[in-house]
């Protein structure tokens, strides 16, 4: 592989983590590994408390606001999986170069 070849696939690798992508990732995260985050409705929703042993209050609970809006994150992934896209375009144009 030549260096500009090289630098060119490096530069493709270490765009990809972005904000976006992160904040895309966190919400997949929470939704597999959690309970699932709200998304546009709060009221379907609940919020699980550690409580001290002996305390008699209740275990589930709703929030004021949801977590998420699913156009934020619409928006969000539209514009993670396009950069996405170009990366493989990229990649794609290294290897078969």
């Amino acid at each position: 592989m030549s260096e500009d070849d090289y630098t060119k696939l490096m530069g493709f690798i270490r765009s990809y983590r972005s904000a976006k992508v992160l904040q895309l990732i966190g919400y997949r995260d929470r939704r597999t590994h959690r309970v699932a985050p709200t998304v546009d409705h709060a009221a379907l929703g609940v919020v699980l408390q550690s409580l001290p042993p002996g305390q008699l209050v209740p275990v589930f609970s709703s929030s004021d606001e949801p977590e998420f809006d699913f156009l934020d994150l619409y928006a969000t992934a539209k514009e993670v999986y396009a950069h996405l896209l170009l990366i493989i375009d990229g990649i794609n144009g290294i290897v078969h170069a």
